[in-house]
């Protein structure tokens, strides 16, 4: 799994690279200091690193060559994101080994067009999961909700996984499982999820068995995206990977 590092000034930013690079199944860490940068960093092992040139946290090209001298980046492929573009500034910034360039302001979809190659050239090929899944803190309070017709309660019940191709629960009353029919579409789901606003999906069911069911996401907003973007990021800041935390239910899971 390739992880991608982008030190912004503005947390504000990083939403827009949450956006642009977590639907391409990558994990994305975004930080907005100097010591986060280097924290993360060290915990994380990133592929790829991007740093704001023009903010001042991260020095311009002395704060370059500083990073350089870490020993997680010494060799590590740098991107930098700037107002900057003159040939002077691209030969200073390449001697430093700096492989691509984010010229501001850049648009969600600019992002990746301008990531894609750089991201194919890094360790690995740039290997992507197709989703990258997360699952909630211990003791989280994060609730689904399933609507299954235009009246009556929702099926309700704890999250268990999530990634922007879908979610699984447990359900609080798993009398209800046999309500929810394999394979039919759902238009309304509501996802509470931890610190972040209630966003209603639309699902198509992919499980229901025992107590826990499973859906694939067939419609999402862009308010719907970018909530799951900040949940799913505030995870990968929280905890290990998917593959480096065991539980039972990764099989299950990993149909969503």
């Amino acid at each position: 799994m390739t992880r991608i590092l982008v030190a912004v000034g503005d947390r504000s930013q990083g939403e827009d690279f949450m956006a642009a690079l977590l639907p391409k199944g990558l994990e994305v860490y975004i930080v907005d200091s100097l010591v986060s940068l280097k924290t993360i960093g060290q915990m994380r092992r990133p592929d790829l690193v991007i740093v704001d040139y023009d903010a001042g946290e991260y020095g311009g090209l002395a704060g370059l060559e500083q990073l350089r001298q870490i020993d997680w980046l010494r060799t590590g492929r740098l991107v930098v994101y700037s107002r900057e573009s003159g040939l002077d500034f691209v030969r200073m910034t390449m001697r430093l080994g700096v492989v691509g360039y984010l010229h501001k302001p850049v648009s969600v979809q600019e992002i990746w067009e301008k990531l894609e190659t750089i991201v194919s050239n890094t360790a690995g090929g740039g290997q992507r999961r197709e989703f990258v899944r997360v699952k909630p803190a211990p003791l989280e309070t994060s609730r689904v909700e399933l609507f299954t017709g235009p009246s009556g309660a929702g099926i309700g019940g704890e999250l268990l996984d999530i990634s922007l191709g879908g979610v699984a629960f447990k359900l609080h009353n798993p009398q209800r499982i046999g309500e929810i029919g394999m394979g039919q579409a759902y238009p309304r789901m509501e996802l509470s999820l931890l610190d972040e606003p209630k966003v209603q999906v639309g699902v198509v069911a992919v499980i229901a068995r025992g107590n826990t069911a499973a859906f694939k996401f067939n419609s999402l907003t862009e308010d719907a995206l970018r909530t799951l973007c900040r949940y799913i990021h505030t995870r990968l800041m929280d905890t290990q990977s998917d593959e480096e935390l065991p539980d039972t239910r990764d099989a299950l899971m990993k149909l969503v």
